[in-house]
């Protein structure tokens, strides 16, 4: 298996792309973007659909169904 992997070139494409991803992730344009991102709010999937759901249980909470 890992013979496989190595020759069809994923482990050189994926180890590129975490290199590549890592450069772009330190540029100046990048944290500046990524910076607005969490002032809005925005942010992981995890965290986002964490933070809608508690909010949507305060709305719940404030009006139960009668």
């Amino acid at each position: 298996m890992k013979q496989a992997w190595e020759q069809m070139g994923l482990r050189v494409h994926w180890q590129t792309s975490v290199h590549l991803m890592e450069l772009v992730g330190r540029a100046g344009d990048v944290a500046a973007w990524r910076q607005e991102n969490a002032q809005r709010g925005y942010g992981p999937p995890r965290q986002v659909a964490k933070t809608r759901a508690e909010e949507a249980a305060k709305r719940v909470a404030r009006h139960p169904a009668e």
